[in-house]
């Protein structure tokens, strides 16, 4: 949800969310989409794992005992 104002204020961040909506994310990246979002400048922005960016490069989730949740999901998409 955002407000009209920041709507108003914001329109590009508001098309890049749109963008977003069906690209996959790990919440292990949530601080990149922060840093953009706040202005904030650091050394630890990587915009290939900022959601939000045009530079976003789409990677495999791995859970945490190792395995690919993306294959998980499509072996059973295809049961």
């Amino acid at each position: 949800w955002c407000s009209d104002t920041y709507k108003r204020k914001h329109p590009q961040v508001i098309r890049n969310i749109k963008a977003a909506l069906d690209k996959p994310f790990m919440t292990d990246n949530v601080c990149q989409i922060l840093f953009d979002l706040s202005g904030i400048q650091t050394k630890y922005y990587v915009p290939q794992r900022d959601l939000l960016s045009p530079k976003y490069k789409i990677r495999d989730r791995i859970l945490g005992n190792g395995d690919n949740y993306d294959k998980i999901m499509r072996s059973h998409q295809n049961k």
